[in-house]
């Protein structure tokens, strides 16, 4: 089922743990910032904690993952990301992200 949903945001900043030898975030850290933020908007855009989520005996797994990278963060960068429900179709449900820089620069999708 496509949806045409709502997106939402939260707020982070690069730490200096997140960077590699080059002081861009190391790119492992992007799927870190998409669960980070899930997190953060669970409750507050869904109605529905973490905590509710998993004695649901629901849970996320990370099925495949695409990352197209605009620009890079580096230390201190605050950025915003949106998250949003692409389409669901039986067990698999598709987020879809996007990373925005404070000047509302899109920097990983």
């Amino acid at each position: 089922m496509k949806l045409h949903p709502p997106r939402f945001g939260a707020d982070l900043q690069v730490r200096p743990d997140d960077l590699d030898m080059f002081r861009h975030v190391q790119s492992s850290r992007y799927i870190d910032y998409v669960l980070a933020a899930r997190f953060d908007q669970m409750e507050r855009c869904y109605g529905m904690g973490m905590e509710e989520f998993l004695k649901l005996g629901l849970g996320w797994v990370v099925k495949t993952a695409h990352y197209e990278y605009k620009r890079p963060l580096g230390m201190g960068d605050r950025f915003t990301v949106r998250t949003w429900v692409e389409s669901i179709s039986g067990s698999d449900v598709e987020v879809r992200f996007e990373n925005a820089h404070e000047a509302v620069e899109i920097v990983c999708l």
